[in-house]
């Protein structure tokens, strides 16, 4: 199942806001893109720092990697917002080739 949002995240968010007074970085907004035109971001990729597959499941974007599905919101051209249950909105672009 993929989760919208991190419960972890999102308090840890509110702790620091609290704390210290730091306020999380301004979100980044998803634009709207064609499910047509993301067949072209699916395959294998790969970082220094994991390992993504990336396919379309149930008309969704959807990213796995380190043993998570995200669900992929796009914010522009081959950059994504990862959302599961372990990520928040995490930023993710994709480079092909």
């Amino acid at each position: 199942m993929l989760a919208s949002r991190s419960w972890p995240t999102s308090a840890l968010s509110l702790l620091l806001e609290a704390k210290k007074g730091e306020k999380p970085p301004p979100k980044l907004l998803p634009v709207s893109v064609s499910p047509g035109n993301w067949r072209s971001y699916c395959g294998e990729f790969e970082s220094q720092s994991f390992w993504a597959k990336l396919e379309i499941r149930k008309g969704e974007l959807v990213a796995t990697f380190l043993d998570t599905c995200a669900r992929l919101a796009p914010v522009c051209p081959a950059r994504f917002l990862a959302d599961s249950i372990s990520y928040d909105a995490m930023p993710l672009a994709v480079q092909a080739g």
